[in-house]
């Protein structure tokens, strides 16, 4: 019996979000200002599997441990978080935590990264599964995460590119296209 594999897809860019991050192949998509969700098909936004990713700019100035806090109290208040440690992403320090709890009497598990990418910068990626999920989407959670790149948010839709990679400026604000598959197995 051959188990099955995940793989990684397209490469959402998002302007307004300043950052690209490549998408799981056929989970559902659902853009919004600055972010998506991205659950596998079938499932409830609410157990997942899937994924919250929110990035952009702030008003005020904060510190990695100001946006943890500030985020897990509004956010993630009926679920136990562990003490989160440092982990970096494309060069840049966060933090990353695992958390549970219930939605609707399901067991759910997750694991939160955030960072600011800069002191007006914010990056956010959930990952949660159900409880029976959870070991399977893990390291789906994973990969998707080295594959975060950040840039410079510009509402004026007119990009600018904080590493000097190549863009092409006639692409849309949020742009997916193809690149080499990579293959997890659960």
């Amino acid at each position: 019996m051959s188990t099955p594999r995940t793989s990684l897809g397209g490469v959402y860019f998002t302007d307004e979000g300043g950052y690209e991050i490549q998408v799981v192949n056929d989970y559902t998509f659902t853009e919004f200002s600055g972010g998506f969700e991205m659950v596998m098909p079938d499932t409830l936004l609410l157990f997942g599997p899937g994924f919250l990713v929110y990035g952009g700019l702030i008003d005020e100035e904060r510190t990695n441990e100001e946006l943890w806090e500030s985020f897990t109290l509004e956010e993630l208040k009926n679920f136990q978080l562990e003490q989160p440690r440092s982990s970096k992403v494309d060069g840049i320090s966060g933090l990353l935590g695992e958390f549970h709890g219930l939605q609707n009497n399901t067991k759910v598990f997750g694991k939160l990264f955030l960072t600011m990418v800069d002191k007006k910068q914010q990056f956010i990626l959930i990952g949660f599964a159900s409880e029976n999920e959870w070991k399977k989407f893990e390291p789906i959670y994973d990969m998707v995460l080295r594959t975060v790149k950040f840039y410079i948010p510009n509402r004026s839709l007119k990009f600018e590119n904080k590493y000097k990679r190549e863009i092409n400026e006639k692409e849309s604000r949020v742009t997916t296209f193809p690149v080499a598959s990579t293959e997890v197995a659960p």
